[in-house]
């Protein structure tokens, strides 16, 4: 039949999917779910069964892990350096508030 391992492949649930997937933006991919579970229960379930299986079994987390410690090391120096960037401004045009979060004793 040319599906390979898909012989269990049941269009309505495919469809069922691909519409939820089309019509619902996974922002929160609980509410997501939980919405998926609203149109088609067995759908949702089988979603969340190979979530589940997927976190245990295959999940990257060394990758995870690398990436997070990356996204935080470039927001910090964004965050400092824009701080720096409104502390330097503030000095230049003389405003008397420029130290007021400086760190004290220095």
């Amino acid at each position: 039949d040319g599906r390979g391992g898909l012989g269990a492949f049941n269009k309505a649930q495919y469809d069922a999917l691909a519409a939820h997937m089309q019509e619902e933006p996974m922002r929160d991919a609980n509410a997501w779910c939980a919405s998926l579970m609203d149109r088609d229960a067995l759908v949702a379930v089988r979603v969340l069964e190979v979530r589940e299986a997927y976190s245990r079994l295959d999940f990257e987390w060394d990758q995870l892990q690398r990436l997070t410690r990356e996204g935080i090391e470039t927001t910090n120096k964004e965050i400092m350096r824009a701080h720096a960037s409104r502390q330097f401004t503030s000095t230049l045009e003389g405003d008397d508030d420029a130290g007021v979060n400086a760190p004290r004793g220095e």
